[in-house]
């Protein structure tokens, strides 16, 4: 699977893959322009790679780390928006302006970041 994932990412374009995370889930996870999604999926669907589109990262269940595993789902949620928000701010830190201002604007619309959480990353609102 891997080598697989491996070959069709390297056959596509990456101009506007914005980002790519490789979680130890044997998931991927693109930060994509919008409109090349299309595009992407039909290049995934060529290597026979499954789209998940139910993947939520703020899910507990994700956190792999041994010293939650035994906390409560509380816990398990803070460290799952914790490593989640981690990954996004430091991702958002290399954008230029216009596309900061979007992409920041996106996570904050659809609640997965607040304007705190950027503060909190030493972040501008978008």
């Amino acid at each position: 699977m891997l080598s697989t994932a491996s070959t069709c990412i390297t056959t596509f374009s990456t101009r506007r893959t914005l980002d790519i995370h490789y979680s130890n889930r044997n998931l991927i996870n693109f930060l994509i322009h919008i409109g090349y999604e299309t595009e992407l999926r039909s290049q995934l669907n060529k290597f026979n790679i499954t789209v998940r589109d139910d993947f939520y990262p703020l899910d507990p269940s994700i956190i792999r780390n041994p010293t939650p595993v035994n906390e409560s789902i509380d816990r398990k949620v803070q460290s799952a928006h914790k490593a989640f928000l981690h990954r996004i701010c430091v991702v958002l830190v290399r954008f230029r302006p216009p596309i900061y201002n979007a992409v920041a604007n996106f996570f904050v619309q659809s609640g997965l970041v607040d304007l705190d959480d950027l503060a909190s990353y030493d972040l501008a609102s978008p």
